[in-house]
């Protein structure tokens, strides 16, 4: 898709899927979603990071910059190649309802992936062409990555630098032994990631032969317990004990008076300009071969970070430090420019517009954030410009309806002048992005099902009943509205 024609799309994430499973995956849920969104004549779909979740659930902690959820698995896939003897008796009889319980999606499906992988090894599939051209292309990180899985598991509750101090440190006669002690563990998550990555081309080449390109979503922090900083201590900011010196998050804002302490370890910018970002190069090139579009969260991030000392437990007392954005992106080919959308949300200076500029990247607008009084904000649709994804909201975000319920009496005013109307006004919102000139235009499908609070993904600042929202039924919304609409402003 060229960068300058205009599109639309929906942001909905796949455990937000309805389908025979606890949590959504990529199985036939996922193809009903791409006919949804050929059928309403949108483009994109976006989707938050597919990574392998902490005991957080977030899909921006995962224990890879590289692996899949394992969770997101279709069993019936597996039972139609003959891996999985049976469906589990839950599989489509489960009652629905709107969150996923991860923690028993953990547990329950995890007993079916295991007989899986059993039926799989006993038809001597490692061994096959297809297995070993995947483990060929895929060998550089999952190596790695299986036996931390498998360490992890081991150990259950350590993080890596409380195991066994040669382990932790990767000495490579006590790494070998563990490969032994641990061989099935370690060759059940290479099954589950060859699945995972199978599925995935599969749905992606039918999403493509739809006209629907997939827009993934890369965190810019990883996990501390993750095989990224495992592998590559000297990528991070870590003291000679492996432990965090200074840790990611934001000041204090309008949203949060305490800032936020997120607990990512940062980048060490100088280590990593000595082998010209290897891993960032490594990092990125497999997200723009895993989708058509990539929008990088925290973008600010690679202009200048905030980092405050590990040791609190806010984000009051902090220190702006100079990232290397600039010479890293610099290594990215430049026909991968305009496939990225950059999150240049926050607290945003001159710096991360030009680094932004400088590559030509699309920024964001978010309509939520246009009514502060000020008719020069940005966020409002008449100051897009052709190089914005705009968004009523994101993930981050109340939903449509819970916003307006909690608008301030003085914003109240602006946004019904602003809009043109009090009634049915999430339509006429809807308008104004689409007629105006951002190149993007993405909307959430919780707004398109006109849901309220209990629909929201993901509160910043708070740990609890996030990344749990589900669709309540397969039925998806009536879009006449939305196809006039995108056929009227060419998106």
């Amino acid at each position: 898709m060229n960068k300058k024609q205009r599109y639309s799309g929906v942001l909905m994430h796949i455990s937000s899927l309805q389908g025979a499973d606890m949590t959504g995956t990529l199985g036939v849920e996922s193809y009903q979603f791409v006919d949804f969104l050929h059928h309403a004549r949108s483009k994109v779909w976006q989707i938050l990071p597919l990574g392998r979740t902490d005991n957080s659930h977030s899909p921006y902690q995962c224990y890879s910059s590289f692996a899949g959820n394992e969770y997101y698995i279709d069993l019936a896939f597996l039972h139609g190649r003959g891996w999985l003897p049976e469906l589990p008796t839950y599989f489509g009889n489960q009652e629905v309802t709107n969150r996923v319980d991860w923690d028993e999606v953990k547990k329950r499906k995890r007993i079916s992936l295991l007989d899986a992988f059993e039926g799989f090894r006993y038809q001597n599939q490692f061994d096959s062409r297809d297995y070993l051209s995947f483990w060929e292309r895929h060998r550089y990180w999952l190596e790695d990555y299986s036996l931390f899985m498998a360490l992890t598991e081991h150990y259950e509750g350590l993080t890596w630098d409380e195991w066994p101090e040669e382990i932790s440190k990767r000495n490579q006669s006590a790494l070998s032994q563990a490969y032994y002690d641990l061989e099935s563990d370690v060759l059940y998550h290479r099954f589950v990631q060859y699945v995972f990555f199978m599925e995935w081309e599969l749905l992606r080449q039918y999403a493509s032969s739809k006209s629907v390109e997939m827009m993934g979503d890369l965190p810019l922090y990883v996990a501390y317990h993750s095989a990224d900083v495992w592998v590559h201590p000297d990528q991070f900011q870590l003291n000679d004990a492996f432990q965090m010196v200074n840790v990611g998050g934001v000041p204090p804002d309008s949203f949060n008076d305490q800032g936020q302490h997120w607990g990512n370890p940062l980048f060490d910018w100088d280590q990593m300009a000595k082998d010209n970002y290897q891993w960032w190069c490594s990092r990125l090139g497999f997200q723009l071969h895993l989708y058509d579009r990539l929008r990088i969260d925290h973008f600010r991030g690679l202009s200048s970070y905030y980092a405050i000392e590990a040791s609190r437990k806010d984000g009051i007392e902090g220190e702006w430090m100079e990232a290397d954005g600039l010479q890293m992106l610099s290594k990215l080919p430049t026909v991968f420019h305009d496939r990225i959308i950059a999150e240049d949300l926050g607290v945003i200076d001159k710096p991360v517009v030009a680094l932004r500029d400088h590559f030509q990247f699309d920024g964001m607008g978010v309509f939520q954030f246009g009514f502060n009084g000020d008719r020069s904000n940005v966020h409002l649709p008449m100051h897009y410009s052709d190089r914005c994804c705009a968004y009523i909201g994101t993930h981050d975000n109340p939903t449509y309806t819970e916003w307006v319920d909690s608008l301030a009496p003085e914003a109240v005013s602006l946004f019904e002048a602003y809009v043109g109307t009090a009634n049915d006004s999430f339509k006429q919102v809807v308008r104004l992005l689409m007629q105006s000139h951002a190149n993007g235009v993405i909307l959430q499908m919780q707004d398109l099902l006109g849901l309220g609070e209990s629909a929201r993904m993901n509160t910043p600042g708070t740990i609890i009943g996030n990344w749990q929202w589900r669709m309540t039924d397969k039925l998806l919304p009536e879009i006449s509205w939305l196809q006039e609409m995108i056929d009227i402003y060419d998106r």
